[in-house]
């Protein structure tokens, strides 16, 4: 869920919600929201499913410069 979604739900502005969360946890909500991305992203890696997503996603990168791209 978005910064924006929540703020909305709750009847906050997303610069109220960001202001309320600096001052209860000392940290902004985006720095937190990218601890956690990096947090599942380490799950990934101990897995081993993140360097398949990404050599996946830059074979369709490349695939689509290179014009042999099919879906």
């Amino acid at each position: 869920m978005s910064v924006t979604a929540l703020s909305e739900r709750v009847g906050w502005s997303s610069r109220q919600m960001n202001r309320y969360f600096s001052q209860q946890f000392g940290l902004s909500l985006k720095s937190y929201c990218n601890i956690l991305r990096f947090r599942a992203s380490l799950a990934h890696i101990a897995r081993g499913s993140f360097f398949r997503n990404l050599i996946s996603q830059t074979r369709i990168i490349l695939s689509k410069r290179s014009g042999n791209f099919r879906e």
